[in-house]
């Protein structure tokens, strides 16, 4: 049992002596606090150029990485399209009233002349009227729509234009 004791001291003072001795040790204490910060854009897109490396000290407002906006300037366009599209829909379809509107006209006239054979005619002007009114309904609507996706590509292009000005150039994004 002595011996066992012996032993046992004898490694825990050469532990001590070994953790002593190191003389490149410094023992302190504190806190270390570091900055983490963390970046997305504010639209998807592919990254085009990569303007600073890993680790660099940047600040706000510099142009960290430039996106494509290809798909973006796509999809004003197609939006241009549709309300271009819309828009001759809405004067085709008023041309259309216009011609029925005469042809209404013109049966009210032939109507006077002759009261029996033109009511039917007039019926089926204003049956005509009513067609072509719903389908200047239908192409107002389009309109609407397509002025919709037009107010949103155009919200879109503003969004990216501000953070191309904000940042100097162009969307960024890691």
């Amino acid at each position: 049992m002595p011996l066992l004791l012996l032993i046992i001291g004898f490694g825990v003072g050469l532990r001590y002596w070994n953790y002593r001795s190191r003389a490149t040790d410094i023992a302190l204490s504190g806190r270390i606090e570091g900055h983490e910060t963390d970046l997305a854009a504010k639209v998807g897109g592919r990254v085009v150029k990569v303007s600073v490396e890993e680790g660099d000290r940047v600040q706000p407002g510099v142009v960290v990485a430039r996106l494509e906006d290809g798909q973006l300037q796509a999809q004003l366009a197609a939006a241009k399209a549709q309300v271009g599209a819309a828009q001759q829909q809405v004067n085709q379809a008023q041309l259309q009233v216009a011609v029925l509107a005469s042809q209404i006209e013109e049966a009210r006239l032939v109507l006077q002349q002759s009261q029996g054979d033109s009511s039917g005619r007039i019926d089926q002007a204003k049956a005509a009227v009513a067609a072509a009114q719903a389908q200047l309904a239908e192409a107002q609507a389009q309109v609407g729509e397509a002025e919709s996706a037009l107010t949103l590509a155009h919200a879109d292009r503003d969004r990216i234009a501000s953070l191309v000005d904000s940042r100097g150039g162009s969307p960024a994004t890691i």
